[in-house]
């Protein structure tokens, strides 16, 4: 999922929904501030149970032996970095490649744009993410840029 995006973004109170979400082109859903979760919290539901993340090592899982799977030598495995900046400095002198790449931090911008732009809505928006454009909606789209000065034009 981290070289796409999610499909659709849906806000907090729409059709009373309880939780802002936003759902995966293979239906992966991920909800934001799952308040029933003792604060601000991330949750992915998939086929096997949830995940619910959060900063400080917290982490909840459903069923609870999820957390404690081992990773298969097939799956992801990511290194540990608790400085961005530090580990930013350190992959320039070793050309080893970040924690978080710069596609990865746009694609994360982008998430939190659109999430955004539902909730100012009131509205789910649909997102192409290969294409980057929101899909059918020219009001939701006009949020995605602004009209910039003189000589800061593109």
């Amino acid at each position: 999922m981290d070289n796409s995006g999610p499909v659709e973004f849906i806000p907090k109170g729409y059709q009373g929904a309880e939780y802002q979400s936003h759902v995966y082109a293979d239906g992966t859903k991920v909800w934001k501030n799952h308040p029933a979760k003792n604060g601000e919290m991330i949750q992915f539901i998939g086929e096997s149970g949830e995940v619910l993340v959060s900063r400080g090592d917290r982490l909840e899982t459903t069923p609870a032996t999820l957390k404690d799977r081992p990773l298969a030598p097939g799956d992801i495995h990511l290194y540990e970095s608790y400085d961005h900046e530090g580990n930013w400095l350190e992959c320039i002198k070793t050309r080893k490649p970040p924690i978080c790449p710069a596609e990865i931090g746009h694609r994360t911008a982008t998430v939190c744009h659109l999430n955004g732009i539902a909730e100012r809505l009131n509205r789910p928006i649909k997102w192409d993410p290969v294409k980057e454009e929101i899909i059918g909606d020219a009001s939701a789209s006009r949020w995605l840029d602004r009209p910039r000065r003189t000589p800061y034009v593109m």
